[in-house]
This record gives structure tokens, sequence and C-alpha cells, in this order.
């Protein structure tokens, strides 16, 4: 019985150094998919010690239905493992009074970037830049003047953030 508890813990510090190793090993970013409640609990592991040290406790609420996301794991868990020792920290940190931690995750939707409409677009001195009778991709475009030289160009842009579907009433070099 304490052959199989020294094999036991002997893995266990191997996992732990392995994981630390890990962490402090300096690579470039390296994007996958990764699953996100694993690299949390990767980042708890590191940090366990310190926290029962500080006296805090920690609350897991891991969802179950995310999916992997593109991501550095070993980035994430670099988040992981200083957001929660500042937040041991900020609990009163080494020989203080402890406290809690809830970690959770959960599914966000956050829209890429191109897909939020500019509803309101005005000149300096207030006039309207909308032009609903010139429509991209279903918005109004942005109406707006560009010199060429001695003349002015109508341009008409795309009012979504980030797309570059613009129009002009003549070919213009930019």
């Amino acid at each position: 019985a304490d052959l199989e508890v020294i094999v036991r813990e002997t893995k266990r510090c191997r996992e732990i150094v392995r994981g630390l190793l890990d962490f402090a090993r300096q690579t470039p970013p390296h994007r996958q998919p990764t699953d996100v409640n694993e690299v949390v609990r990767r980042g708890v592991a590191i940090v366990m010690n310190q926290l029962a040290l500080s006296q805090v406790s920690l609350d897991f609420d891991l969802a179950l239905d995310l999916e992997p996301v593109p991501a550095d794991a070993n980035q994430v868990q670099q988040v992981v493992v200083n957001l929660l020792l500042n937040a041991a920290d900020a609990l009163g940190g080494a020989g203080g009074a402890g406290g809690r931690i809830h970690l959770r995750t959960r599914r966000a939707e956050v829209p890429p970037r191109g897909n939020t409409a500019i509803r309101a677009a005005a000149c300096p001195k207030g006039c309207d830049l909308l032009d609903p009778s010139v429509r991209i991709a279903g918005f109004p475009s942005i109406r707006v003047l560009r010199r060429a030289g001695d003349r002015e160009v109508v341009v008409h842009l795309d009012p979504v953030y980030g797309r570059v579907r613009h129009r002009a009433a003549e070919p213009c070099d930019a």
C-alpha cells in the first residue's frame, strides 16, 4: 500500500513539473482547437497549492457544452494562472484572511469584425451622410466627396465596419 502511494505521488509530481515546464517554456503562439475547460483545469493544478496557502477555496462551474476554440493553450493557461493568483492576492494573499474564488466557463457569442452597420453619419456641419438611394449589402451607404485634382468625385462607402465594398462614380486609385 505504501508503494502504491509513492508511485501515485511520483506520477502526480511528474505531471505538475511537466505542467510547470510547459507553462514556463517560451514558444511562438500556436493557435489550434483547444478545450478551454482542460486548459482551466491545468492552470488550477499549477496554482492549487498557492491558493491553499492563501486560505483561498475554489468553486468550479465549467460548462459541459463548450466546443474547442482556436487558441494557444499555453497563453490561455498563463491568463488563467495570472487571474487566479491576482484574485488570491486580492483576497488577502499569503497569511491573509482567505476567501473564495468562483471559476466559471461559458459559451459566449462575439460577433466577428464586419457586421455592425453604421446607423448615423454626419459631416462637421451636421449634414446627413447616409444615402438610402445607394445601398451596399442592404444598408444605406455613406456618401462622401473625394477631391481628384480640381474635381470632386462621389464615393459611397460601405457602412459596415471592417468591410470594404465601396463604390465610386468613377475609378479612383485609393
